[in-house]
């Protein structure tokens, strides 16, 4: 909660908008998971930036909403890491249910990159807000679907103690989380912490949105 890390249980998942993910997920839809082509990530950088140009938007980015729109979300993995990871996530899902009867999953949107002192050198990643997913596989060929479980999105209290405790930042207005009207106001959230720690040097809020070179959001 305070320093992520990606292991073989961690699933990256490349989006081009978190916030309208979010919203999807909170009204109820369902996305199938599946491997992004390398085909998706082999655009002419000269295209590209003239397709950035004409629409605001990349083209790998405008694949991918299209692709959400369609209830596709894509990883950011090759094909037998993005199946053994998956497998290794849905086993992990299925046993926190079993012995908890509580989603282990999350969805975490945001990450705050900071740093422990002004003389440390290594970057900690602590994720901002924690969606409850659940993982679906109705056969092995039919691949994976997932969707919001039945529980609450939180804020990540570790997080906002650690600030509070150990830099004296406190960050109102996000416990409870505000709303907006499709579900959470994830543009305000991630604003309020990136005003919060904007003084402090070399950190920042990363929504770690796609883009060229292939960049990834985390659940």
């Amino acid at each position: 909660l305070l320093n992520f890390q990606e292991t073989k249980k961690t699933v990256p998942i490349r989006c081009s908008d978190v916030s309208t993910l979010e919203d999807a997920l909170t009204e109820g839809a369902t996305f199938k998971l599946l491997n992004l082509p390398r085909e998706f990530t082999s655009i002419d950088p000269r295209d590209d930036t003239i397709f950035l140009a004409r629409t605001g938007e990349s083209g790998l980015g405008y694949v991918l909403r299209s692709e959400m729109e369609a209830g596709r979300l894509y990883t950011g993995l090759e094909k037998g890491d993005h199946e053994h990871r998956l497998i290794e996530v849905y086993r992990a899902g299925r046993t926190g249910m079993e012995e908890g009867g509580a989603s282990a999953l999350y969805l975490a949107i945001g990450m705050l990159h900071w740093y422990e002192s002004a003389q440390s050198q290594q970057v900690r990643r602590a994720p901002i807000l924690l969606l409850p997913l659940d993982l679906q596989r109705k056969t092995v060929h039919a691949g994976y679907r997932v969707g919001l479980a039945d529980a609450e999105a939180r804020v990540n209290m570790t997080l906002l103690e650690m600030l509070r405790q150990d830099f004296g930042i406190t960050i109102s207005g996000v416990d409870p989380l505000p709303e907006d009207q499709r579900g959470l106001d994830v543009p305000f959230v991630l604003r309020s912490f990136r005003e919060a720690v904007k003084d402090q040097p070399r950190w920042d809020v990363v929504e770690e949105k796609s883009k060229n070179p292939m960049k990834a959001s985390k659940a």
